[in-house]
């Protein structure tokens, strides 16, 4: 098992995208994402004004340069050795006589380009020059909570905005959204819902974004990814304790399907259960299917700038499978029918958290610092690390008690 850590805060991502191209069996705390055989470096030459050894390249977009992201570098035997910054000018580096694995991450921004595998494998030897491009396209839709001036100008702007008014939105509890100017990492920008405490009060509650894209001319998908940075405040509940029935939060959802979107299935993901577990769920047309795993006691996650991402895949034989990953790190996945009439592939909306089934008793904050979706795969690297070398706790398989049940 290999115990090498990544570098600037990062989990062992990397390290199992390198295990998994050598057929290595991959640690738990690794990237358990689907990858597609590294393509082989299509432009090896030589180069004079470069050391012997140099590794060098450019990522692109539509053709132009593409600022952002990284190149990781894996020795044949699955270490990570490095990554290399990519900026306008692209990328580069000097490595040993040998071979490597690049694994080029793309900025949260942007994704893999179309058939594009974002790996390649080269041999630096002698004088020669190593030279491997990548390709990358925009997300289909990105939103940093950067571009926006003040709570007015987020309540206004949000979604319309970064989708070039492609999308629209609705929005639960919008007194309780507010742009916090300096609440984001390094002090940037963050989306704040402040979720009143409401002590005794049983009741479903929602403080929420909901974007949507506009009626036809929804993105057409067979797979997606969706990812999202947050950080929920100490303490954070996902229901009243003194509420009977069982206790979950909205954590992130998705409406998608064949129009007219009143057909719609759902998918996604609750904090459940007393503990803050995860609950992920597919259900089309009342046909339900639902996994569980445990995040760990709250103490160890709630608190700090964390990155999800939800994989959804392409149809197999009437079913959908989605996955949910941490930082990295892959927590549960789940595969449920799926309607096969129509057309089942317009991604309709999203909800940024919803519904908490109960309470809470107190006042608790959550942060959002990014959300995109992409039509291929993005990079697995957290925004900010929080991943930690300890395996992810069992799933759970049953919920433990009569009160361990969802919201709407």
């Amino acid at each position: 098992m290999f115990t090498t850590k990544l570098t600037h805060g990062r989990s062992m991502i990397g390290l199992c995208i390198a295990t998994a191209l050598l057929g290595t069996a991959c640690t738990p705390e690794a990237d358990r994402a689907v990858f597609t055989a590294p393509s082989a470096v299509t432009s090896l030459t030589s180069s004079a004004g470069l050391n012997a050894g140099a590794v060098t390249g450019r990522a692109t977009s539509a053709g132009s340069n593409l600022t952002g992201g990284s190149v990781e570098v894996f020795s044949t035997t699955g270490v990570r050795i490095t990554d290399w910054p990519v900026t306008s000018a692209g990328y580069s580096g000097t490595l040993p006589d040998g071979s490597y694995q690049l694994v080029y991450q793309p900025p949260a921004s942007h994704s893999m380009g179309l058939n594009e595998s974002g790996q390649r494998r080269i041999t630096v030897a002698g004088a020669a020059v190593q030279v491997a491009n990548f390709i990358a396209q925009p997300a289909l839709w990105y939103d940093d909570f950067q571009s926006y001036a003040d709570s007015a100008d987020l309540h206004a702007n949000f979604a319309t905005r970064t989708s070039n008014g492609t999308m629209t939105k609705n929005v639960h509890g919008a007194e309780f959204i507010t742009l916090d100017p300096a609440a984001g990492p390094n002090g940037s920008r963050a989306m704040r819902y402040n979720i009143p405490g409401r002590p005794g009060d049983c009741t479903n509650a929602s403080v929420a974004m909901l974007p949507a894209w506009k009626a036809a001319i929804e993105p057409k998908l067979d797979s997606f990814y969706i990812r999202w940075t947050t950080r929920e405040s100490v303490g954070f509940q996902n229901g009243s304790a003194g509420c009977s029935g069982g206790r979950s939060y909205k954590f992130f959802l998705v409406q998608y399907g064949w129009t007219p979107r009143t057909n719609a299935g759902r998918m996604g993901t609750y904090l459940a259960y007393d503990d803050l577990g995860l609950f992920s769920d597919v259900n089309f047309a009342g046909a339900f299917r639902a996994t569980s795993a445990g995040l760990g006691a709250a103490s160890s996650w709630v608190g700090r700038w964390h990155t999800w991402i939800m994989r959804v895949s392409a149809p197999t034989q009437g079913q959908r499978t989605l996955e949910v990953f941490r930082d990295g790190v892959l927590l549960s996945t789940v595969t449920g029918p799926w309607a096969a009439e129509g057309d089942p592939r317009v991604l309709a909306s999203m909800e940024l958290g919803a519904n908490i089934n109960a309470g809470p008793d107190f006042n608790q904050q959550r942060w959002w610092r990014d959300v995109a979706v992409y039509s291929t795969k993005p990079t697995m690297i957290p925004l900010l690390g929080g991943a930690s070398s300890a395996p992810p706790p069992p799933p759970r398989t049953q919920p433990r008690s009569s009160r361990d049940r969802l919201n709407p």
